[in-house]
């Protein structure tokens, strides 16, 4: 079901000797979300094991073949739509447990070492084609930079830290000064992973 913790859904897996999801351990998200957002990591997106989603809209059930969601680069026909995601089908393959928990291991290991730790809403930019908007944002000199509450990570620039008790808006405006400095330093408009709720 789509609240499901994504985390939970693949400690599942582990238990039952299914592999596929390992790569997607600690993204902070709900199955839905996860859904919504065609999550993904080092390489692997979640809509790759998706064979079916249920979604409701206006009252109604409605079904979908993984190739009528419009799957892409952290998109899916249901982002930014009136439609909510309940639940989704998957197909993985069988394995012995100790590799799918080699694996959760091996990449919950990686994501500690490049990843900050602590308060943050995860990866902040979608990556822009042949390069990655942590090194844009690095080579900006943005490392470290805060506004408010809200912090540049120090050890990855694509995520922002929750240092003092960030607001929403310290935030958002953290995120507009990243992508105006971005861009008028390396002429690249990047484009938000996150969503907003309300209005800034």
């Amino acid at each position: 079901m789509a609240g499901a913790r994504l985390n939970k859904l693949i400690d599942f897996t582990a238990k039952n000797r299914l592999c596929g999801l390992e790569k997607l351990r600690d993204i902070p998200a709900t199955v839905g979300g996860a859904v919504v957002m065609n999550a993904g990591a080092f390489g692997s997106t979640i809509s790759e094991h998706i064979t079916t989603v249920c979604t409701m809209k206006n009252g109604k059930l409605h079904s979908y073949s993984k190739e009528e969601c419009g799957f892409g680069y952290r998109k899916s026909r249901f982002l930014g739509k009136k439609e909510v995601v309940v639940s989704a089908d998957f197909r993985l393959e069988s394995c012995e447990k100790e590799m799918v928990i080699a694996g959760i291991r091996t990449y919950a290991e990686e994501r500690r070492r490049i990843q900050p730790y602590g308060k943050c809403c995860g990866s902040v930019f979608k990556n822009p084609l042949n390069d990655h908007a942590g090194r844009l944002i690095d080579a900006a000199g943005l490392k470290g930079y805060t506004l408010g509450g809200a912090c540049i990570s120090d050890k990855h620039a694509n995520f922002i830290m929750n240092n003092k008790n960030a607001s929403a808006s310290d935030v958002y405006s953290l995120i507009q000064y990243i992508k105006d400095t971005v861009r008028d330093r390396f002429g690249i408009t990047l484009s938000e992973e996150v969503e907003y709720l309300g209005e800034f």
